[in-house]
């Protein structure tokens, strides 16, 4: 397969995906628009080295840190 060939079709294909986020962010922001997250989950950042004992007993727990 040629060199230009290759060029192109990777163009041709960041191309689409990057049309298909775009779509798929304005679909999403038009759907959650106005509404509270009430359900999202969040996420934590624990240090494996040192470990904070009660944020790791609260997500066993499934409490709100």
């Amino acid at each position: 397969m040629p060199v230009w060939l290759r060029n192109l079709t990777h163009k041709f294909l960041a191309d689409d995906y990057a049309k298909e986020n775009q779509r798929y962010q304005e679909i999403y922001s038009k759907a959650n628009k106005g509404r509270k997250m009430a359900n999202s989950t969040s996420t934590t950042n624990i240090d494996i080295a040192n470990p904070n004992q009660s944020v790791i007993s609260a997500l066993k727990n499934n409490q709100r840190i």
